[in-house]
């Protein structure tokens, strides 16, 4: 986590699944990028958090609540990312639940909101499997600085 906080961010890749979100934050670190993945499992004693095959167990905490304070704490210094990816189903062909998925997008859409400044994306890719979040999808993109999206990526996985 201290990693993220210190290098400047360029792009984030994020999966939501029923029980996990990962995020792959790349870094601008000296002339390279470098990827960093963190994931968040959701357990019975609380959250689970691995990074480089360290696990760190958060008791009593939420996955989705504690993914959403350390991204907010990762992008606090950042204004821009030149790509956002958020996929709304994972490795597996099981289809997300609606709840995540609201919860997910509600919190995340609140979390931009808070911000000081909005953040610009260059890029935002967002896909999903269920049609009944298309109302978070466009929130989100109306909370994010709207002149400097170059492009917008909606796309809606036919459902298994």
């Amino acid at each position: 986590m201290d990693q993220i906080q210190k290098y400047p961010i360029v792009e984030v890749y994020i999966t939501v699944e029923n029980n996990q979100i990962s995020a792959t934050y790349v870094l601008y670190y000296k002339t390279d990028q470098k990827p960093v993945t963190l994931t968040y499992h959701n357990c019975s004693l609380g959250c689970q958090r691995v990074q480089d095959q360290m696990e760190e167990l958060l008791e009593n905490q939420d996955f989705m609540k504690l993914f959403i304070e350390n991204l907010s704490t990762s992008l606090a210094m950042n204004n821009v990312l030149s790509f956002l990816s958020i996929a709304m189903f994972g490795k597996s062909s099981s289809l997300l639940n609606d709840d995540i998925s609201n919860t997910f997008l509600s919190d995340f859409k609140e979390m931009l909101q808070k911000r000081d400044n909005s953040l610009v994306l260059n890029e935002i890719t967002i896909s999903f499997r269920s049609v009944t979040i298309r109302r978070y999808i466009i929130s989100i993109v109306k909370s994010c600085h709207p002149e400097i999206f170059k492009t917008l990526k909606v796309s809606v996985i036919a459902e298994n």
